[in-house]
């Protein structure tokens, strides 16, 4: 890891979402992982067919972003299972906004038939 990283972990978890589909990503792939690689808060959200697929991002922010949610998963812990699903329903209903309505409606959705 980026020794600056962890000097300055929130700049590496700073989203900076960008979006890109499967055909624009492959002419360009290199030039994204060197931007990527220069600024670890961008984020690539991939779209194919107009819907989310994956996202590219750096080593350094994937790595900061598993010891977030491990905290996440200790602290979690205490609550009951109901807690955590609400939580996580209202977390995703919050983030909506920042990814294509088609894909915010079906992730909520999907949150939300797997606690029924």
């Amino acid at each position: 890891m980026n020794p600056r990283t962890l000097k300055e972990p929130l700049k590496a978890l700073e989203e900076q979402l960008e979006f890109s589909n499967v055909t624009d990503l492959r002419q360009d792939f290199l030039r994204k992982i060197e931007e990527i690689q220069k600024n670890p808060a961008i984020r690539l959200l991939i779209l194919k067919h107009g819907r989310p697929q994956a996202v590219l991002m750096s080593a350094e922010a994937y790595d900061l972003s598993k010891k977030v949610v491990q905290l996440f998963l200790n602290d979690s812990e205490r609550l009951s299972r109901e807690e955590r699903i609400s939580a996580a329903i209202h977390r995703f209903e919050q983030e909506r906004s920042s990814v294509p309505a088609e894909a915010g409606v079906s992730a909520v959705a999907a949150v939300k038939s797997a606690a029924r």
